[in-house]
């Protein structure tokens, strides 16, 4: 084997712009192309910090870092931590009243659009109304940011034998900067090396994974190897070729067996692990009641004593537990990617580990769906695959033919996600009415939108221009077939469509050939919805509700999800391209949403949550149900509450609530 280091050949700028503002200063995040202002009162000495001064400054990976002096701060609207110097927990802002905190040091954590940690030394006055910060005298701030979309750093390239496969995947867990219950947020967990075929296996130095971490055994077939994956990255271990498929930890062997088999053992370990991990971590600087907790309260675990042991012996503890048990806490996972076990399917599998994918590579329930579909006329002889359902939100389906039912997952849109424009952060959203018949629709969808672009009427070549054109979503308005997007004066094939499409996310509101969607994935963009309903009304109504469902920070994915349980039918959607993908500008906003069903005697109602691109598996928010923290994913079950109960919770929420099938706002 030849180790050498690999050049990406990646821009060098950091992920996370800090640039001073009249009002103090903006934070962008270029990769998530998410940004957010932090007010500072009497800004003076703005300077870069780096090196040793970070890493003493800040007990949580950053990967920029500034320093200034200032009179006070208006912090952004987003959940906020006090903690000590040491990273211990003081309070939570939303949590307290005007309160005056004594002379000390200081660490403010952030946890919004892009996440931050302010380090000073001083006594202060926080105001959380206002969301301000006074201090006692002109005080030195540290900021230091990180971007919350991590893209891969180094490139592993194995060739197509399942021996090299494995050891290149055994460097997923050079990703991790903690090996504590800590790796389960987001913030602790890196994006993976990028994957390449080559003629040799090549490992760039300083991808080695612990010494001390679990191994992976598995027969040596690439299907087992991918749906490691996701685990190798998150325990930091290494997946080696054995006769059987176990997990070994120090002198414990674990069997990968039981219920669906090697793949879904895999899926049931790290689903474990991590929700366990979750509640683990609150037993040190992270505490709080939460959800999970509650949800395994019965299960005989020690806490705190496992919060320090070894990470052997705390997986060992995880396991060693019935999986019955733990299953309440566990949350809905976000992606289960079913994956053709070929070389062709590689480059996805890193960016499916680092989002914590379930991977799989089942036999279809069927080929070809017989009967029409929405998309089977118009897309010709592409076969129709219908993944097997796995109780994820997203079935993802990464392979050839059209899936019903499932997301069309596409590699290209993960390079997407590393390559596009910054810019788009600030770009808006663009509704786009080319029949001009369509122009009272285009209207009404947005409306949905925060201040967007609408435009109708267009011909092909301006349709082409503003294709082109930045936008945070393109909300496309009117027919989409097999000949293209239907315009003022004919038809525009995105198929054929010639350059790179400026847009991160589309809206196709009546679309009945897929290849349309999958065209502007190919192009550049991230990820859009297909959606083809019949009636012109009802496709209005399936625009709007998408509408305002992404522009409130909801997943792709997670806003089809919201709509079918809307009563929108469900194979009237096709999700291309990646399905964790937000709108611009709205990573501040909790994807959380009530679904509630009517009894003779009150509501049986329903929190759910959902993961992002932005807000990865282990993140947390507060459940509008009744205040607790929960993982952004968690899907708890039914609630009942009488009518008056749950006519107040809906006055207080401002999140969505789907009543009896139909949304209530």
């Amino acid at each position: 084997m030849h180790r050498s280091a690999v050049d990406l050949g990646t821009a060098t700028a950091p992920a996370v712009d800090v640039a001073p503002t009249a009002s103090g200063l903006r934070l962008l995040d270029r990769n998530a192309r998410e940004r957010c202002h932090l007010g500072v009162d009497g800004v003076e000495g703005l300077r870069s910090v780096e090196g040793s001064i970070v890493a003493r400054a800040f007990p949580v990976p950053v990967e920029t870092a500034v320093e200034l002096r200032a009179d006070g701060l208006t912090l952004p609207d987003a959940p906020a931590t006090v903690r000590d110097r040491d990273g211990g927990h003081v309070a939570r802002i939303a949590d307290v009243a005007f309160r005056t905190f004594p002379r000390g040091r200081y660490l403010l954590e952030l946890h919004g659009a892009v996440p931050c940690v302010l380090a000073f030394e001083g006594g202060f006055t926080l105001a959380p109304d206002e969301r301000g910060i006074s201090f006692e005298e002109p005080t030195t701030v540290r900021v230091g940011a990180r971007s919350a979309q991590p893209r891969p750093t180094a490139t592993v390239t194995t060739t197509d034998g399942p021996e090299d496969l494995m050891a290149a995947i055994s460097t997923f867990g050079s990703a991790a900067t903690t090996r504590g219950p800590e790796r389960s947020l987001p913030a602790f967990r890196r994006h993976p090396p990028a994957l390449a075929r080559g003629d040799e296996l090549r490992i760039p130095d300083g991808l080695e994974p612990p010494e001390t971490g679990p191994t992976i055994e598995l027969p040596p077939e690439r299907a087992y190897a991918y749906a490691a994956a996701p685990l190798a990255t998150y325990l930091g271990a290494t997946v080696e070729p054995a006769e059987r498929a176990h997990l070994v930890a120090g002198d414990v062997s674990y069997a990968l067996s039981g219920r669906g088999g090697v793949e879904d053992a895999l899926a049931r370990v790290l689903k474990r692990t991590l929700t366990l991990d979750s509640i683990c971590r609150g037993a040190g600087p992270y505490p709080g009641e939460s959800h999970e907790a509650r949800a395994v309260e019965a299960v005989d675990l020690d806490w705190e004593r496992l919060y320090d042991a070894d990470p052997v012996e705390r997986l060992d503890a995880y396991l060693s537990m019935p999986y019955g048990e733990i299953e309440p806490a566990i949350p809905k996972w976000p992606t289960c990617a079913h994956v053709e076990p070929t070389p062709e399917s590689l480059d996805a599998i890193p960016t499916l580990a680092g989002d914590l994918a379930t991977i799989r590579s089942p036999p279809l329930v069927s080929s070809r769906r017989p009967g029409p579909t929405p998309w089977a006329d118009a897309d010709g002889p592409d076969e129709q695959v219908r993944p097997e359902r796995s109780g994820a939100v997203e079935d993802a389906w990464f392979g050839e033919g059209t899936p019903l039912n499932a997301t069309k997952g596409m590699a290209q849109s993960y390079r997407n996600r590393f390559d596009g424009s910054a810019d788009r952060a600030d770009a808006g959203v663009t509704v786009l009415a080319p029949d001009p018949e369509e122009v009272d629709a285009a209207r009404d969808i947005g409306a949905a939108y925060d201040d967007p672009t609408v435009v109708a009427g267009l011909p092909r070549h301006e349709l082409r221009q503003r294709l082109r054109g930045d936008a945070a979503l393109l909300h496309l308005v009117g027919d989409v077939g097999a000949d293209g997007v239907a315009c003022a004066d004919g038809w525009l094939d995105l198929q054929g469509f010639d350059g790179t499409v400026g847009c991160d996310l589309f809206v196709m509101d009546s679309c009945s050939a897929h290849g349309q969607a999958t065209a502007l994935v190919e192009n550049g963009a991230l990820g859009g919805v297909a959606a083809f309903h019949e009636s012109p009304g009802e496709r209005t109504d399936v625009g709007v509700a998408l509408a305002r469902l992404l522009a409130d920070g909801f997943p792709l994915a997670g806003s089809v999800d919201l709509a079918a349980a809307a009563g929108f039918e469900e194979e009237g959607f096709l999700v291309a391209g990646d399905g964790a993908s937000t709108l611009a500008g709205t990573g501040s906003r909790p994807p959380v949403a009530l679904v509630a069903e009517s009894l003779s005697s009150g509501y049986a109602v329903q929190y759910r949550g959902y993961a992002t691109d932005t807000a990865g598996l282990g993140s947390r928010v507060r459940s509008p149900l009744d205040g607790r923290w929960a993982l952004t994913a968690a899907r708890r079950r039914p609630e009942t509450l009488d009518a008056d109960s749950f006519e107040a919770l809906c006055e207080a929420t401002e999140r969505p609530v789907v009543v009896d099938g139909e949304f209530r706002r």
